[in-house]
């Protein structure tokens, strides 16, 4: 039975000042850096095939704080980025 375990990037500092992100991408806050390696640490015992997440930076460095030093392959997908709102970001 496949299991999916879906989660969205730590907070940036884009999010605490209420800004769109879209294709644009803002740093991890030292929150969301916290947040993401405590996810990790709750998720340490779970076997994962591999970590699909979009391309941006903020999920990717979040996504790499989750995975920790387990050797799981981390595979960007276009298919997974937010939307693009252009000049509203």
């Amino acid at each position: 039975m496949l299991t999916l375990y879906i989660t969205r990037h730590g907070e940036t500092k884009w999010n605490t000042e209420k800004r769109m992100q879209g294709w644009s991408d803002s740093s991890l806050t030292e929150n969301g850096v916290k947040n993401a390696i405590l996810l990790g640490n709750r998720l340490k015992d779970i076997e994962f095939d591999a970590i699909h997440t979009s391309p941006s930076q903020r999920t990717i460095i979040t996504a790499n704080l989750i995975k920790g030093d387990r050797k799981i392959p981390l595979i960007p997908d276009d298919q997974l980025k937010e939307i693009n709102m252009g000049i509203w970001e």
